[in-house]
């Protein structure tokens, strides 16, 4: 059998790891590419690196908000993935990404979700009033899209339920999740 080739989309790769996303994505990959029965691409933002396709962020949207510049970068993202048999992502940038290449390429979507931007109030000062985009990017994502939960803890009301996702990932998620194979 041949090993399921998974897409993982992430804003945050090494060296450009700032938070707990990051970290979570990381420790994936590497669990992730341990494994006979996948194949595991990284795309992520910016720069390419050994171990990662990088995406920089197009030239025409290179003095745009921030949050016009993550979705733009999510197009070029999604437009490269139909060589994926599911497309796994992570936070609110790299969802959109996943969501129109799932649509595009007619190929699963799973979401982490690890954190829900309506509830960061702070992102309106970092995005430069794109918090608003993200916020709506990051909601149509949690509404549309399987996940696996997210890595926040479960007694927290934002906490994301999980739904179903391919049977090779069910050893790699919370014990709560329930596996249903996509194939």
């Amino acid at each position: 059998m041949l090993p399921i080739r998974v897409g993982l989309i992430t804003k945050e790769w090494p060296p450009y790891v700032y938070g707990g996303a990051g970290v979570h994505v990381v420790q994936l990959a590497q669990a992730l590419r341990a494994r006979s029965d996948i194949s595991l691409s990284v795309h992520c933002f910016g720069m390419p690196r050994t171990d990662a396709i990088g995406y920089a962020v197009p030239a025409e949207f290179g003095e745009s908000n921030p949050a016009i510049q993550a979705m733009a970068t999510d197009l070029a993202i999604a437009d490269a993935l139909s060589n994926v048999d599911v497309v796994h992502t992570h936070t609110w940038y790299a969802n959109m990404a996943g969501h129109v290449a799932s649509l595009m390429h007619g190929i699963p979507h799973i979401m982490s979700a690890h954190s829900l931007e309506p509830l960061r109030p702070w992102k309106g000062e970092q995005l430069g009033g794109g918090n608003h985009i993200s916020a709506r990017v990051g909601k149509r994502g949690e509404s549309m899209e399987p996940r696996l939960g997210t890595p926040r803890r479960p007694d927290e009301t934002e906490t994301a339920d999980c739904a179903p996702f391919p049977a090779c990932l069910a050893p790699l998620v919370a014990p709560t999740a329930t596996a249903h194979s996509s194939r």
